[in-house]
């Protein structure tokens, strides 16, 4: 049980709250038919890619404090795999975004996914600096954090990759009694988003190292 105490930790974090706000707009515009079935998957395909942005980063800083001699190579393969399997991803979703056979659910607002992509990149970069600030005192090797981006980005791609096969199906389903397939996957991968932030941070054991001084 989730003592209170450990529950503050957990709301300390201004991760979780960016998590929390960033993926809870996304529901209420999609709520709102403000967004698209495009525009929401290719936002949330960068969000996977920039966790794996941040893993390499943490690996590589791992890496320099180590003296070992194959130190580089974990980083450097998880790059090649982590990257190979979303450079595939991309391509798929090239394709799909130039396609006009997916009902009309995928017009792009390019700059709602610049804006949206640099609210994920600036909530990187202190997600980044915080974990590596705190793993300076942790005896880690690049190995520990190479299947972690991988538990956390998976469940986002099944409920997304899904939600989009429903919501693409020219002959829709009845499914959950008629509601909205896609909303009903991307709640469910909010929902993801946000545990697996906190089991993988393990912000219910204490506080995380905050960036400057004790406000960010």
């Amino acid at each position: 049980m989730i003592t209170t105490p450990r529950w503050r930790n957990i709301f300390s974090d201004p991760e979780f709250w960016m998590i929390l706000l960033f993926n809870g707009l996304f529901v209420f515009l999609y709520v709102i038919k403000e967004v698209s079935v495009g525009e929401v998957i290719w936002v949330y395909f960068m969000q996977s890619v920039l966790i794996g942005a941040q893993y390499f980063s943490r690996m590589l800083a791992m890496a320099f404090r180590s003296d070992t001699k194959w130190r580089f190579g974990m980083p450097f393969f998880f790059l090649i795999h982590y990257g190979g399997f979303h450079f595939v991803y991309l391509v798929f979703l090239i394709i799909i975004t130039v396609s006009n056979d997916v009902n009309n659910n995928w017009d792009i607002n390019f700059r709602l996914l610049l804006y949206s992509c640099s609210a994920l990149l600036i909530n990187m970069i202190f997600s980044t600096i915080s974990d590596i600030k705190s793993e300076r005192t942790e005896e880690k090797t690049p190995a520990t954090l190479m299947f972690i981006p991988y538990l956390r980005v998976f469940p986002m791609h099944i409920f997304i990759l899904l939600g989009f096969n429903v919501a693409t199906n020219k002959q829709p389903m009845n499914w959950l009694l008629n509601m909205d397939a896609f909303l009903v996957f991307i709640v469910l991968k909010t929902l993801s988003d946000i545990i697996f932030h906190i089991l993988v941070n393990k912000t219910w054991r204490e506080k995380r190292t905050r960036v400057i001084g004790d406000v960010l």
